[in-house]
């Protein structure tokens, strides 16, 4: 006997030659009870957990239902033997799970819950919006004809994953029972429910058994740990929330979520110190519960924030880019972390690197100049804050994650395999930014006739696919490249994964990140890369560079970060200068200096000294930088504004 157990109830079972007690959960399946129909009580008005040892009292004295109901049917049966039947009720069938007796035919109830090829029908944000809802439910009259009842199923990210038309009534009246009510909800995993029914009178005005039905309901779903968010009352115009108006104890829909949005952005702004706990007593406070939904609450209102100030007009990039990286090293830890994405090393970016890659995509200007961007792994949004959320496309499989994309107000919020072409869309963006779950696949993709199995990779090149090309892109992958003897890239996934890149693309540079550094307020010290790229090659040629150390240094600091990015964002600029000088003029620098030479002496500008310098002028800092291209004069012409310089001796 366990010492937890009086002598008169405990429960033993041989296992292995020796004892074991048996479990309050099989106790509760011998005597007919649901499963852990005795773990949890109301104690002066609060549910809590119930003790074992007084589950194993309870269990023990209560009567076992499928003996009463044995013996109940066993009598029905025998009625005939019974002396008088003045008292024998009719016999009726009853519905339970499974029969009892042969000679009885007791139906089973089959309860189906079967989705349509729309997974989900919307995201609930406010009352109005299940107003909106429910009335596009019915057919056109009926609102004002006779009540319905309907049921609303939702899932944690409050998205509607089906709805129960679950009766008919009257003009004035109908019925709920809140058995099958809840039945249906379980049968579709909902962790939530909002009940409707209309009023054909058009009269919003609650009635006195409206208020007991949601009552009965509410305390019905608590102790399945499915919440009762509203109960609508609709009209052909109107409608009346329980919920905006905290009839029954209910609160509005969107006052927990925008409350815990605006408290958050409100602190980062402030500098207030928070923590884990601090944050989930915060989100306590406004009846949120669910750990991941605070952390992912937590990181939008530092999407949002950090958007609010790469998008100020009157700052220079360096300067949001200091306040951001100030807002990163303010805000919350983000530590908490789910199985998932703990088994896909899923990590949010850094805001101040989320906001470089972007500056560096041009996302800041395509609200400007037009196109889009794209994020087929876009989490909360971190990799757009550069950009007006309504030119930029995003792709997200996380429920919570994709509810708040669809609040931001995107051009499009997708809900796609990242790992499959996006074949509607090649070719088609200017920008790409990414920064994929890390992970393995079961098998090996084909790209090119490179074999291809990391998770990253894999998103990484379906998602470049999408890129115009003459667009850019910008990718975070995991780990640091190691080097062989040669200087290669190490055998193996990287060496194929740069190689094919390399092969395909031109890369501006590839930036490793000390995780230990820069990502550690995200919940790691993962390092990473950054890659940069600068659009398709015309005809795929090459291979991944050997090692330059010069190149292949770990950036350790938000600084160095920023001149790194910079510095590769000029190289890109004076090459294009360079090239797009070649591919329009296709005339001999010589010989047109040479020319112009000419034209000048002829004007009588007299003499001008030899060694010449072509001047390009890059468009994202001051420095001018000088290019040796021609002999012949010392001549200094500027393409962009076709003017010379010339030396301070001249012949009058």
């Amino acid at each position: 006997a366990s010492a937890r157990s009086t002598p008169e109830h405990t429960i033993a079972m041989l296992r292995k030659g020796g004892i074991r007690r048996l479990t309050p959960l099989e106790c509760e399946r011998l005597q007919g009870f649901p499963d852990n129909w005795t773990a949890y009580g109301l104690y002066d008005g609060e549910q809590k957990e119930i003790p074992e040892t007084q589950r194993y009292k309870m269990l023990g004295n209560a009567v076992s239902v499928v003996v009463v109901l044995a013996v109940a049917t066993g009598l029905l049966s025998n009625k005939k033997q019974l002396g008088s039947t003045d008292m024998i009720y009719p016999e009726q069938a009853e519905i339970v799970l499974g029969s009892v007796t042969p000679e009885i035919n007791i139906p089973e109830l089959s309860l189906s819950y079967t989705r349509n090829s729309q997974p989900f029908l919307g995201f609930i944000y406010k009352s109005g919006d299940v107003a909106a809802f429910i009335r596009s439910t019915f057919n056109e009259g009926e609102v004002e004809l006779q009540e319905h009842f309907t049921v609303l199923f939702l899932n944690t990210a409050k998205e509607i994953i089906g709805y129960y038309k679950h009766s008919k009534g009257m003009i004035n009246a109908t019925t709920a029972d809140t058995r099958i009510i809840l039945a249906a909800a379980l049968k579709c995993l909902a962790t939530s429910i909002i009940i409707s029914h209309n009023h054909p009178s058009g009269n919003t005005k609650p009635s006195e058994a409206d208020k007991q039905i949601t009552e009965k309901i509410k305390e019905a779903a608590r102790f399945m740990n499915i919440e009762l968010l509203d109960h609508i009352i609709v009209t052909r115009e109107s409608y009346y929330s329980f919920g905006d108006n905290r009839l029954a104890g209910l609160e509005p829909l969107a006052d927990k979520r925008t409350q815990f949005l605006e408290i958050v952005k409100r602190d980062l702004l402030a500098k207030v110190p928070h923590n884990k706990r601090s944050m989930e007593r915060i989100a306590a406070g406004l009846n949120i519960s669910d750990q991941n939904e605070v952390k992912e609450l937590t990181e939008l209102a530092i999407v949002e924030t950090a958007r609010d100030i790469a998008q100020e007009d009157n700052l220079f990039i360096d300067e949001k880019y200091r306040r951001i990286v100030a807002l990163y090293n303010s805000q919350v830890n983000l530590s908490h972390r789910t199985s998932q994405s703990i088994l896909l090393q899923q990590y949010s970016t850094p805001s101040p690197i989320g906001y470089l890659m972007g500056i560096f995509c041009g996302i800041d200007q395509l609200h400007k100049k037009g196109g889009f961007a794209f994020e087929p792994s876009a989490g909360n949004g971190l990799l757009t804050i550069a950009a007006k959320p309504e030119r930029v496309y995003v792709n997200e499989i996380d429920d919570l994650r994709r509810r708040n994309l669809k609040s931001q107000g995107y051009a499009n919020v997708w809900d796609r395999d990242a790992t499959k072409p996006f074949f509607d869309v090649r070719r088609n963006f200017m920008a790409i930014l990414t920064n994929p779950p890390f992970g393995m696949l079961d098998t090996k993709m084909l790209f090119d006739g490179y074999p291809i199995q990391p998770l990253e990779h894999v998103m990484a090149i379906q998602a470049l696919d999408c890129m115009m090309d003459d667009g850019r892109a910008a990718i975070i992958i995991g780990g640091h490249t190691r080097w062989d003897a040669k200087g290669r890239i190490q055998a193996g996934k990287n060496r194929l994964f740069f190689n094919y890149l390399y092969h395909h693309y031109d890369v501006a540079d590839v930036i490793p990140i000390n995780g230990k550094k820069l990502y550690s307020r995200q919940g790691t010290g993962f390092d990473t890369r950054i890659i940069l790229i600068s659009g398709r090659k015309e005809t795929p040629a090459g291979a991944a560079p050997v090692y330059d150390k010069s190149r292949d240094v770990v950036v350790n600091s938000f600084d160095d970060l920023f001149i790194r990015v910079m510095a590769a964002m000029d190289s890109v600029v004076f090459s294009d200068r360079i090239v797009t000088q070649r591919d329009t003029s296709q005339v001999d620098l010589e010989t047109e200096a040479i020319a112009l030479l000419k034209v000048l002496q002829a004007k009588g500008l007299g003499t001008i000294h030899k060694k010449p310098i072509m001047k390009y002028e890059t468009t994202n800092h001051q420095d001018d930088r000088d290019l040796e291209a021609v002999k012949g004069t010392k001549a200094i012409v500027d393409y962009d504004k076709l003017h010379v310089q010339f030396d301070e001796e001249k012949e009058q």
